[in-house]
């Protein structure tokens, strides 16, 4: 999926609802840094990292 879906999929999520992020050491770090940067900038402050070797 790309950022501009991945935003727009994002901003429909009521900011007050906990967004759960999972990644594992496949995941690439630049994905996760793309999608931290979305949510930030829709003022998502209820976040969960979940990580996984």
């Amino acid at each position: 999926m790309d950022l501009k879906t991945l935003e727009e999929k994002l901003s429909a999520i009521n900011k007050e609802q906990t967004v759960v992020l999972r990644s594992d050491k496949e995941s690439r770090f630049q994905d996760f840094v793309d999608v931290m940067d979305i949510l930030k900038a829709l003022k998502h402050e209820k976040l969960y990292i979940v990580t996984k070797k």
